[in-house]
């Protein structure tokens, strides 16, 4: 991680809790960081083993090396032991809540935001990235008018470098998971668009059902 994106903690400041519980990462705080509103992830576990901290650093270096307009933007982090933090982009929340509160946005709307999510996804595509947690909740917006707004993708907890790390790995939300991802068999980026296939349906229903939503056996927890 390279010095300038090396935060002090007392540059950090916590402010609301945007999650409500803690997920397989975390909890995601509303808070600041020299001065500017920001998100803030901290770990759930603070002290880390070699592996663990491997973990986060490439999160981090997932967000800091690959920007794009719809990519959420990575700013900063502190690695100390019981400060751990990861400060990115504030965002105004994500898909899976916007469809089921703004009851004014068109299936048009909707549809364009999926494009613009598509667009992120091809881009971490293009640099060798599978997300592989690709989902409503993990496309993040942000407002630029009344019905108007910027996604981004957001969550790179669960990415890999494809050239660096062997694909098969079970991680995501099972739901959203591709058949190869579920049986843990090697895979490729196209378990990104399978994901992708699923949320567009959900789109496409503007949020009123979740996938699978007959088969009681079917859950949206993660793996870890």
């Amino acid at each position: 991680m390279e010095q300038s994106q090396n935060l002090n903690p007392n540059d950090i400041l916590l402010e609301d809790q945007l999650t409500n519980d803690e997920g397989s990462f975390g909890i995601v705080w509303r808070g600041k960081c020299f001065g500017v509103a920001v998100a803030i992830k901290v770990p759930k576990k603070q002290k880390l083993s070699d592996n663990e901290r491997d973990e986060i650093k490439n999160e981090i270096l997932t967000w800091s090396t690959h920007t794009h307009p719809h990519i959420v933007l990575f700013m900063g982090a502190c690695m100390e032991e019981g400060n751990i933090r990861i400060v990115v982009e504030l965002m105004d929340g994500d898909l899976s809540h916007l469809m089921k509160k703004n009851k004014v946005l068109t299936l048009l709307d909707l549809l364009d935001s999926a494009r613009q999510a598509s667009s992120g996804m091809e881009w971490l595509h293009g640099v060798h990235i599978v997300h592989r947690d690709l989902k409503p909740a993990n496309m993040l917006y942000k407002k630029t008018g009344e019905n108007t707004f910027v996604v981004k993708i957001g969550d790179f907890g669960l990415s890999v470098v494809k050239k660096d790390r062997p694909l098969t790995e079970q991680k995501g939300s099972p739901i959203y998971a591709a058949p190869e991802l579920l049986q843990g068999l090697q895979y490729s980026q196209q378990v990104d668009v399978y994901s992708f296939g699923i949320s567009l349906w959900e789109i496409v229903t503007r949020g009123k059902k979740i996938p699978y939503y007959d088969l009681e056996s079917i859950t949206q927890g993660n793996y870890d």
